[in-house]
């Protein structure tokens, strides 16, 4: 099973990946660490001088989700 896709447009996360993480079965390390995110978020780690972890990368996931991104978690009711 595909947790990440790419659309033709954007970058999107598939359901199924997006899922699991709102039910706590995938962490937000993991998430991104498996999605077209890591590169950034590891030079972005790098460069603030913080270590992967948990809350940094939930912190970088509220900070870097874009539009599309943002109305499809809306979408499958992450956000309530």
């Amino acid at each position: 099973m595909k947790l990440f896709k790419k659309s033709s447009k954007e970058n999107k996360f598939s359901d199924c990946a997006l899922e699991l993480l709102h039910n706590s079965k995938l962490s937000y390390l993991d998430f991104i660490m498996q999605s077209y995110m890591a590169k950034d978020y590891v030079a972005w780690c790098k460069g603030m001088g913080q270590t992967p972890d948990e809350d940094s990368a939930e912190f970088y996931f509220d900070m870097h989700n874009n539009t599309a991104e943002v109305e499809q978690l809306t979408e499958i009711g992450f956000y309530e």
